[in-house]
């Protein structure tokens, strides 16, 4: 059984410029309705069968949620421990977008064989991520060393663009650059350095009610999480935005430099439990997507709530980035407008599939 469902992107559109938009997510959340009444450790066989994307992040956020949920406090090894996990998770996602998707959505064949072989040498890595891994995806998918693409600043960035060695810098520099403000709107980004009271507020909001997992907020407004939030003070990104607004071209180079940064261990990826009270805990990721949360509620050794807050919630909120996005779009053509909203949405990257339907206004 998967929690899968999909994102219903409705779009009304008179010709020229869209007039609304509508997103509906059918997600299922069936963690809380299967896991109620179960012993805490069921948490852990079942939570795995349930997703089929993002699979270790989840392990991870419900193995620290369960935790604090029962007043334990998870040590500094066990954070590496599921650190490094969701590191692993975190490269060969990126991979995965930058091998199968992006070429896809330029016409051009997907390159599984260098996605297997950078999840081979992934897992043969052990715990850490290993240096076969980095040349596949300097090979692949960035074309030039890792210390090289850091390096980079904005003109360094557009010289990489223009050389096009790979689907990854063939997008950015072909639909994105062609539109380069496309979508960008000011939606608060997730703040990353105040995440303690950030989380106690979704901890809080969530325990009391079921309906915040479905339509998260922060201060009372939707915000976008992932890359772009995490990277939002990268030099690079930072001109990006400064030049072009939160868009696309902004999120897929913060994937980029936040890959490149991984395999160069000179960032780590966030993880980490929190107890909220008698019998309450969070678990939470930084994971491909942003900001996954995992909230478990016990009495005893039973599980008395389970609620999940994923990224997917966030970004495509109903007044969140992708409907602020789609609000700016003016094309001359049907077909331009769909190409213009799946590259958003591929900027915002959905753990589900997502289905953009346009209609006259």
């Amino acid at each position: 059984m998967a929690a899968e469902g999909e994102i219903r992107v409705g779009i009304a559109w008179d010709g020229r410029d869209v007039e609304s938009v509508e997103i509906d997510s059918t997600r299922p959340h069936v963690v809380g309705r299967v896991l109620a009444g179960q012993h805490v450790r069921a948490a852990a066989k079942t939570v795995p069968l349930l997703f089929s994307i993002c699979r270790r992040s989840q392990s991870v956020a419900s193995a620290l949620a369960c935790a604090s949920a029962q007043g334990m406090e998870s040590t500094a090894d066990q954070i590496l421990a599921h650190a490094r996990v969701v590191t692993k998770e975190l490269v060969e996602e990126y991979s995965w977008r930058a091998l199968i998707d992006w070429p896809r959505a330029l016409g051009e064949p997907a390159n599984p064989r260098a996605l297997a072989d950078i999840r081979r040498a992934l897992e043969a890595a052990g715990d850490e991520t290993s240096a076969s891994a980095r040349a596949l995806v300097e090979q692949h998918v960035l074309g030039i060393a890792v210390e090289r693409f850091l390096a980079q600043d904005r003109q360094g960035f557009e010289e990489w663009l223009r050389r096009g060695d790979t689907p990854a810098a063939r997008l950015l520099a072909g639909p994105l650059c062609a539109q380069p403000t496309l979508g960008a709107r000011e939606v608060a980004l997730m703040p990353c350095l105040r995440r303690d009271a950030l989380l106690r507020d979704v901890g809080a909001a969530v325990g009391a009610d079921e309906s915040f997992a479905r339509t998260p907020q922060w201060n009372g407004q939707p915000a976008e999480t992932g890359a772009l939030a995490r990277r939002c003070e990268d030099s690079l990104v930072a001109a990006l935005v400064e030049r072009f607004g939160r868009g696309p071209l902004a999120r897929f180079a913060a994937r980029l430099r936040e890959l490149a940064a991984l395999l160069l261990a000179t960032t780590t990826t966030a993880v980490g439990g929190m107890t909220l009270g008698s019998h309450r805990g969070l678990g939470w990721v930084e994971n491909a997507r942003g900001l996954l949360v995992h909230y478990v509620a016990v009495n005893g050794e039973r599980i008395e709530t389970y609620r999940i807050v994923a990224p997917t919630e966030w970004n495509f909120h109903p007044r969140g980035a992708l409907a602020r996005g789609l609000e700016r779009i003016a094309a001359q053509s049907e077909s331009e407008l769909k190409r213009c909203a799946m590259l958003l949405v591929q900027s915002l990257d959905p753990c589900v599939e997502a289905n953009v339907e346009i209609r006259r206004a």
